[in-house]
């Protein structure tokens, strides 16, 4: 880093941030439910923004890239209805509960999406923002190494998810083909490449 560069960075978020929060209230109180506020900043300006809610709890998660103890990678197939091809090709994730361990939850969701444990789970990102405008949620990535199928898959109601295997190099294709479209599939793949390439 250059000299100077990391004081010039921190005087611009000392003049941008936030400083009071007014008016906040709630709208809505489903699933999704929205938060609106005006935020007071350190220059003097106020501005109004929203942020969203899971089922009333910030919105962090855990996504876990998946491979086999046969080195193939496991990917979850659902309906993601605001898609363009209306079906999203990810990695199994899933919602961390309130007061939840990510690494619990990862382990939790690996085995209801997947019916899958794994014996070593590396972390790759830890609290990484998934939507800095519209959300406090963060988010989790871990590869999950030799996994082995325990059980069948343990889905809620309304969830309906298929599981596809590739190799690493072929999940990378389907990036380039546009079958994997998810900005947080495609970076686990990235950030996982010195896992697959020694």
């Amino acid at each position: 880093m250059r000299e100077g560069k990391i004081e010039e960075l921190n005087k611009l978020i000392e003049k941008y941030k936030t400083i009071e929060i007014i008016n906040e209230k709630q709208i809505g109180n489903g699933f999704l439910t929205i938060i609106q506020a005006d935020y007071k900043l350190n220059n003097g300006e106020t501005i109004n923004r929203e942020r969203y809610l899971k089922n009333n709890n910030e919105p962090n998660s855990c996504i876990i890239l998946t491979e086999t103890e046969e080195g193939e990678l496991l990917f979850t197939v659902q309906p993601r209805v605001h898609s363009e091809r209306t079906v999203g090709i990810e990695c199994p994730a899933g919602l961390v509960e309130k007061g939840e361990d990510p690494l619990v939850s990862a382990k939790r969701e690996l085995l209801e999406e997947t019916g899958c444990i794994s014996q070593e789970i590396i972390p790759l990102i830890e609290q990484c923002y998934q939507d800095i405008a519209t959300s406090k949620g963060r988010t989790n990535m871990y590869l999950a190494k030799k996994c082995k199928k325990v059980q069948e898959q343990h889905l809620d109601e309304s969830e309906y998810i298929g599981i596809f295997k590739c190799t690493f190099e072929e999940a990378l294709e389907l990036i380039d083909l546009g079958y994997i479209c998810d900005v947080i599939t495609i970076l686990i793949l990235e950030k996982a490449k010195k896992y697959f390439y020694n």
